[in-house]
């Protein structure tokens, strides 16, 4: 909806982030939280759905500026902490600072703790920074060899708002049957104002 002519991808398996290397200034994303949710069976690491490796790999691939992740509460207590603790290492180790960890269940945001998520986020170390300025001038420089013309900046994520009101806002909910069901569904969604805040914060580096 906000980026008409953004590529999109289906499946990040099938995804390679090389093309991009170096032109995106940050990637974000919730990687799946079921493996964690106490709402199911918490099997961390082990559970199919556990999507990590795959975002960490594309991390290294397109080595943004920025990461920054979002989960719930329930990746802090999962295996004892041991989990979160390796995201954190695996960000250090592609090159990246130890990590900030927000806990929006915190004086900071003052949600309820059915609201509680936790933001992961991380900047590139300064030697990544330099390194992977000079990677991409020489790239721009190779292109504009091979093709004539300079190479702008591509935006690789489809930013897609959910939508629960079937009709109009001007229009009473009363006539609008579904509307109570689909609020329902959303569940503990992240609140929008969280996000914002953070790149904000972000913009102002």
């Amino acid at each position: 909806k906000n980026f008409p002519d953004a590529k999109g991808y289906a499946d990040i398996f099938e995804f390679s982030g090389t093309g991009y290397k170096g032109r995106v200034d940050i990637i974000t994303g919730g990687f799946p939280c079921q493996p964690f949710s106490h709402a199911g069976e918490r099997n961390g690491s082990d559970d199919e759905r556990y999507l990590w490796p795959e975002m960490l790999r594309v991390v290294t691939e397109i080595q943004p500026r920025w990461i920054v992740a979002e989960n719930v509460y329930g990746l802090l207590t999962i295996d004892n902490g041991f989990t979160v603790e390796s995201i954190c290492s695996d960000l250090e180790s592609a090159g990246y600072e130890r990590p900030i960890i927000l806990d929006t269940s915190s004086d900071a945001f003052g949600l309820s703790t059915m609201e509680r998520h936790i933001w992961i986020i991380s900047e590139a170390t300064s030697q990544r920074r330099e390194r992977s300025q000079k990677e991409q001038d020489q790239d721009n420089r190779n292109e504009r060899k091979f093709s004539g013309t300079d190479t702008g900046i591509i935006n690789r994520w489809d930013i897609r708002t959910t939508k629960f009101c079937g009709v109009g806002e001007r229009v009473s909910s009363r006539l609008d049957k579904g509307q109570r069901e689909r609020i329902k569904q959303l569940g503990n969604a992240i609140p929008p104002y969280v996000a914002y805040q953070i790149f904000q914060t972000i913009n102002q580096c």
